[in-house]
């Protein structure tokens, strides 16, 4: 609603009835005319990163909401305000958030404070309304026949005597390197990205808990020797068996 005051002003000038003298009067400004506030409703948190999966850290997240003013004022100037275990996140005030390591195995919600333009409309902000909460996992998850794997590095016996406690084995280069274009938006080998973390949860070189990028592989390339795949690009690499790699597994009977 426009803000508008009126001031209705009425000028008496003095006259006379009957031998009588009336004064002049002045009658009392009204107040400033209000409309009613913006509302909104329906705020939920959106995992732009995977839709279809729980929120993990290096997911995007994206504010939904519906709103509405009952004088017809445009509901444009929205804020936001992202929470974790119920206190602001500092500087986390856009309609997206990316989430971080300090978010794991906490509740996030978001807070949306509906707002019209302040100089034509009055009241121009509305009432606060909060999400639901979602829990931000930091755990890998199992892909196919591929156990999910853990953070720490290994040299290539070490590795090959987990899997084998696992009831699993090692994956050898190729079951890698298709894992890698299955799982990702990659279509081609040495295409970058790092949806292994950002979607599964796979430790990377610095991203969830990893420390490099290389998986081992079952396929020897020389004595004492192994290829390991990136899972950065799907490019396979000549390992020594003293390198420490990430390990995923293999399910037994694949």
């Amino acid at each position: 609603m426009p803000k508008f005051s009126s001031c209705v002003v009425a000028l008496l000038l003095p006259f006379t009835i009957n031998n009588l003298s009336i004064a002049a009067t002045t009658s009392v400004p009204t107040e400033t005319v209000k409309g009613r506030e913006p509302k909104a409703s329906v705020v939920v948190i959106v995992n732009r990163t995977n839709p279809e999966a729980g929120v993990r850290v290096g997911h995007t997240l994206l504010a939904s909401f519906s709103s509405v003013d009952e004088d017809g004022d445009v509901v444009d100037r929205s804020s936001f305000r992202w929470l974790r275990a119920g206190s602001p996140i500092s500087g986390a005030t856009s309609s997206t958030y990316i989430t971080q390591s300090i978010d794991a195995n906490n509740i996030l919600t978001l807070e949306v404070t509906p707002n019209t333009h302040p100089e034509t409309t009055d009241p121009s902000s509305g009432m606060p309304v909060r999400s639901s909460g979602v829990t931000v996992s930091n755990s890998a998850v199992s892909i196919g026949k591929f156990f999910a794997p853990d953070t720490r590095t290994r040299i290539w016996l070490d590795a090959d005597a987990h899997c084998r406690r696992s009831g699993g084995r090692l994956p050898n280069q190729s079951e890698l390197q298709e894992l890698f274009l299955r799982a990702t938006s990659a279509t081609s080998p040495s295409q970058r990205n790092t949806e292994m973390c950002s979607i599964y949860g796979w430790p990377l070189s610095s991203k969830c808990g990893g420390g490099v990028y290389n998986y081992w592989s079952s396929t020897p390339f020389s004595i004492g020797g192994h290829y390991a795949v990136s899972l950065l690009d799907g490019l396979a690499v000549n390992g020594a068996g003293s390198s420490l790699y990430q390990v995923a597994c293999v399910r037994p009977g694949n």
